[in-house]
């Protein structure tokens, strides 16, 4: 009897901490925007050394799920025609609507066309 109400309160303690792990979680969105705040379509918004990213909606928008134990990481954001920039994320953590401004690289946009 014991050992039935011992592996019950294991098996709920685990489930618990799943479920605050679970919640750890971080979301983080926002919008890529020029110097004229116009919206960028397609920036690619990675986190540098892992295998998450993402791209920019048509109107700008992103979003992007990361579990909270990657902090010391380094988001990068880059598109065509503009300078890449690189966000610690110890910058971005607890922000609701991340904005994010990509200034226009003039030179490379000529080696574009």
């Amino acid at each position: 009897m014991k050992a039935n109400l011992w592996r019950i309160m294991m098996i709920v303690f685990f489930l618990t901490v799943l479920v605050a792990m679970d919640g750890y979680a971080q979301k983080i969105e926002g919008h890529i925007l020029n110097s004229r705040k116009q919206k960028i379509e397609g920036a690619t918004l990675k986190f540098l050394n892992t295998k998450l990213s993402t791209v920019s909606a048509k109107d700008g928008s992103f979003s992007l799920a990361l579990p909270g134990t990657l902090t010391g990481l380094t988001l990068q954001v880059s598109s065509t025609g503009y300078q890449t920039k690189e966000i610690p994320i110890t910058q971005i953590s607890g922000a609701a609507d991340l904005e994010i401004i990509l200034q226009e690289d003039y030179l490379k946009l000529d080696e574009v066309v």
